[in-house]
């Protein structure tokens, strides 16, 4: 027994079920039978749960009904162990003690067989967790702003742009993970880059036909990508998840050049194109998109808290 009266499970495949359906039903408002290939959205920042570790997932129950989950997903960055954790609670259980007991059960199991220093880090949209992450020694570490366009009209561009634009095939992989390494190579926060690609090509909802690339119109070598999901609690909405520039490209304007060619070749079905961006309203980075024709949806605070 937790917070609330929140009991917590550890995930097996029939709680999975029972999960996945309570999930389903929450976010698209009608039900479904467990099992189905149902996904979930968690500060735009989404995660498949049918993919997750067992051992890394526990569900919260409230007078026996499911009230919500949290998952941790595991990486290094900066020589310590990282633990990003991202969940949902259902909105019925909110603000009763449910989100509390998944902060605490995440803490423990993030700290279990360490062995050394690990960083946690939770995104939040509801203001509620705020000062729960604040009283167990979170600090803000950044604010990330929401983004979204229409795809139609289409993004117009001043001339041709410097390089050869085309849709993501799986040849690129390798090429994507070998500009990353070379883009940074010696930045201590490179594991944590690094798996976030690693999850976006290996991600069940990559739109390959939506994700762009960018070759030197000379050489034919990668200059930049923009890699591209959908989800089916939402999906006609197409979520950027990564973009990745070589630093000799930054000035080329290739993002504006990536965005235009999605918007003149829209996939069937989508109609808004999406994207997070780690400033704050103002910044320069988000007035950029601001230029593109972007309207901010929302924003969620990043809190860390490193375990000794």
């Amino acid at each position: 027994m937790t917070a609330g009266g929140a009991v917590l499970e550890m995930l097996t495949d029939p709680v999975r079920e029972r999960l996945v359906a309570a999930l389903c039903a929450a976010e698209t408002g009608v039900a479904c039978a467990g099992g189905d290939a149902c996904e979930l959205r968690h500060a735009r920042l989404e995660r498949p749960l049918v993919a997750a570790a067992d051992g890394d997932v526990a569900v919260v129950r409230v007078d026996g009904a499911v009230a919500g989950f949290v998952r941790l997903e595991r990486s290094t960055d900066a020589g310590h162990a990282l633990v990003e954790v991202a969940g949902q609670v259902l909105p019925p259980w909110r603000r009763r003690g449910a989100g509390t007991s998944l902060v605490d059960w995440s803490l423990d199991r993030a700290a279990a067989g360490a062995g050394g220093a690990v960083e946690v880090l939770i995104d939040v949209a509801d203001e509620y967790l705020g000062p729960v992450l604040l009283e167990r020694g979170f600090t803000p570490a950044s604010v990330f702003t929401e983004l979204t366009r229409p795809l139609r009209p289409p993004l117009l561009t001043s001339g041709e742009p410097a390089a050869t634009i085309a849709p993501l095939t799986p040849v690129d992989y390798a090429a994507i993970g070998e500009l990353y390494a070379q883009v940074f190579a010696g930045d201590p926060h490179a594991g944590r880059g690094r798996a976030a690609i690693t999850a976006a090509l290996a991600h069940p909802g990559l739109r390959v036909d939506a994700s762009r690339v960018a070759r030197s119109a000379a050489g034919g070598g990668l200059l930049a990508y923009l890699l591209a999901v959908t989800w089916p609690a939402d999906p006609a909405d197409l979520w950027i998840e990564t973009i990745g520039l070589r630093p000799a490209a930054r000035g080329l304007d290739l993002v504006r050049h990536m965005i235009a060619d999605i918007t003149r070749q829209p996939p069937p079905g989508i109609t808004t194109i999406s994207l997070g961006v780690p400033n704050r309203l103002g910044d320069p980075v988000v007035t950029g998109y601001e230029e593109l024709g972007f309207t901010a949806r929302g924003s969620w605070q990043r809190y860390s808290l490193l375990l000794l």
